[in-house]
């Protein structure tokens, strides 16, 4: 798919990520994201309200993917994928959501931010429990994939996706640059993903971003048709 620039009025609202190179070639090569047991997760916290909620709910199964509604930031990546194999797949997010939406099982929502004294006034329902999260985690702004199931006990639960929801992959910024060639030819040589744009974030090292902080600096406007980075943009909320 080709690239191209958009304004902040006219971009379409995308989710976001964050994971590793064997991760991105899996979904890749089987068309498909994969849902996974929250035990794993670093924040126990969260992964408590959700195994609670299952065994609440009778359910043998909840799996979780989870996903950002914000522009790239370095929170994002040193946390989730802070090393040279981490990678932002960009979603749009409607388009992922349909398919989401016919998946059995699957149920989908932004997460909501509560602080301890909120949970004890007024505590939430049960169905909502998988998409609560401590205060402190609030800069997230995530938004969740849940599987429930009675029956299935499998760790993982896979949704296909067509590669047509993919808006584009975003390399580490940490990835040496002459990995770079190699790494984005070797993902184009999947199957069907010859036209999916693959670049390497920009983040932590923009150079059209430090000539034109230095043109500020001088009182000077900026170049002209700079394109307003997407994580950059006012954020519109997500429904």
């Amino acid at each position: 798919m080709a690239a191209h620039r958009m304004s902040a009025s006219t971009s379409p609202p995308l989710l976001r990520r964050y994971t590793d190179l064997t991760s991105v070639i899996d979904l890749l090569t089987h068309k498909r994201l994969t849902l996974l047991d929250p035990a794993s997760w670093d924040d126990k916290n969260d992964s408590y309200f959700i195994d609670h909620y299952r065994e609440r709910s009778d359910y043998k199964s909840v799996l979780a993917l989870c996903l950002s509604t914000v522009g790239e930031t370095y929170h994002h990546w040193k946390v989730f994928c802070g090393h040279a194999s981490g990678v932002c797949i960009a979603f749009h997010r409607q388009p992922l959501l349909d398919v989401i939406d016919a998946a059995e099982g699957v149920r989908h929502g932004k997460v909501k931010y509560m602080r301890l004294e909120e949970i004890a006034d007024k505590p939430p329902r049960l169905n909502r429990l998988p998409f609560i999260k401590r205060y402190a985690f609030r800069h997230e702004l995530e938004y969740r994939l849940i599987y429930e199931s009675a029956t299935d006990t499998a760790p993982t639960h896979a949704v296909p996706i067509p590669l047509a929801t993919i808006e584009g992959i975003a390399l580490s910024p940490w990835m040496p640059a002459p990995l770079l060639k190699a790494t984005r030819t070797a993902l184009n040589a999947i199957p069907g993903c010859e036209t999916v744009t693959i670049t390497r974030s920009e983040l932590i090292s923009n150079s059209l971003w430090m000539q034109n902080a230095e043109r500020s600096l001088r009182g000077e406007p900026l170049v002209a048709g700079t394109p307003l980075e997407e994580s950059e943009r006012p954020q519109r909320p997500v429904p």
